[in-house]
């Protein structure tokens, strides 16, 4: 049976892939639960210790500041943050690439039944359906630091095919069938190649839209790197079991954890929304498109020496307008220019509802973090973000709206 038999066979059944996880990792938390700072629609972040939480429970935590008992409902909470250390030298490990922006840090050692078997670091060993894999960088395409040609066929538009980039530049085109511990398996008119991993660069693999999900779900970010959505939490103390899909619960060290971002309540970040009008007016004939969740540059977000993972990167003169519907309460974000731009960036920044002018700041310098900055939009149509040229016109004026959400 090849990949596509198999991807109508689960269709034809309703059935939503599933991720399976054989082995626990290492490290483990302390005993005791975790610290955690916890981020919650209100914009406060509360430190303390985690006791318990779960998606349909809500999260229980002691504040380390007062020594109260805190239970805060789950659709109110934004993020758990642990003190866990993302290891970021890890460009030499592969990359899979899952549907719907879940990603796994680590090696392929098997292949069975249209199934991959990946080692990571945080989660141990994962059991993947071909089905979910949308892009696969090997360790010698994460080398080279993620060459352009590598960063276009990953992010770039689906082709037809599979396509298959080797080391030497070539490329390849096909269905892939298996990716095995030494081999990709890839059939072209001319029959199955069993191409080596270490001659091949990166890989693009046609694969279905992954299911949508209703309610409350969490997304898991692991100091490997690796992310995965999961549709059911339950944390407790230092200790975590998650559902991924339809039916496979998962045992979690809650000691990878590095963050647990929640979706689906009452915080929408804005990067998830696709504005209903976007304007850029560079000074010259430059195309600034904006970015979500990097700078404009494509690199992390980082203002003031701190970096955020949600976000948008825009560059002056950008203007964003969003469609609100009456649908939120309050819109909260904050912002700055880049750490990247350089000290002669200055811009302007005003948000406007309905028209109107909320907020608004001149003179905007690098080295400086805004925000947060909460504005009530109740009833309202529109929200428009602007980031207007300052005194020296565009230059260097690489800005960041920094977690910005509407709440609900």
């Amino acid at each position: 049976m090849n990949r596509f038999t198999t991807i109508q066979f689960h269709v034809r059944l309703g059935l939503l892939a599933v991720v399976t996880l054989l082995a626990t990792p290492v490290r483990s938390a302390p005993a005791g639960g975790l610290a955690v700072l916890v981020r919650t629609i209100d914009a406060e972040a509360i430190s303390g210790r985690l006791v318990s939480f779960s998606l349909d429970r809500g999260l229980t935590l002691e504040n380390h500041a007062t020594e109260e008992t805190l239970r805060i409902p789950s659709a109110d909470v934004v993020r758990i943050t642990t003190d866990a250390v993302p290891d970021d030298d890890r460009t030499n490990v592969p990359l899979f690439i899952l549907s719907a922006g879940d990603r796994l840090i680590g090696r392929p050692v098997d292949f069975a039944e249209d199934m991959v078997t990946i080692e990571t670091t945080s989660l141990g060993r994962v059991i993947v359906p071909m089905e979910r894999i949308s892009a696969y960088v090997t360790a010698i395409g994460r080398g080279t630091a993620w060459s352009e040609r590598i960063e276009q066929l990953v992010n770039g538009p689906v082709a037809g095919s599979d396509v298959v980039l080797l080391a030497n530049g070539d490329r390849a085109a096909g269905v892939v069938l298996a990716i095995d511990a030494d081999h990709l398996v890839l059939e072209t008119s001319a029959g199955a190649s069993r191409l080596p991993l270490d001659r091949i660069a990166a890989v693009r693999i046609v694969a279905p839209p992954a299911p949508s999900r209703g309610g409350l779900s969490a997304r898991l970010d692991f100091a490997d790197g690796s992310r995965l959505r999961v549709a059911e939490l339950s944390w407790k103390d230092a200790a975590a079991s998650a559902r991924v899909f339809a039916d496979a619960t998962v045992n979690i060290d809650a000691g990878q954890i590095v963050r647990a971002e929640i979706e689906g309540g009452r915080w929408t970040h804005l990067a998830e929304v696709t504005p209903i009008s976007t304007e850029q007016i560079p000074m010259i004939a430059l195309d600034w498109p904006v970015e979500r969740d990097r700078n404009v540059l494509g690199g992390p977000l980082r203002v003031a020496g701190q970096q955020f993972e949600r976000g948008l990167g825009v560059h002056s003169r950008s203007a964003l307008t969003y469609d609100l519907g009456g649908e939120y309460r309050r819109f909260v974000t904050s912002y700055g220019l880049d750490d990247d731009s350089g000290p002669l960036a200055d811009v302007r920044v005003s948000i406007l509802v309905d028209g109107q002018v909320r907020h608004q700041r001149d003179g905007v310098r690098q080295g400086e973090l805004i925000g947060p900055v909460t504005l009530d939009v109740g009833d309202a149509r529109n929200l428009e973000l602007i980031v207007d040229f300052g005194r020296l016109a565009a230059v260097q004026d690489r800005f960041n709206w920094l977690d910005p959400a509407l709440i609900r």
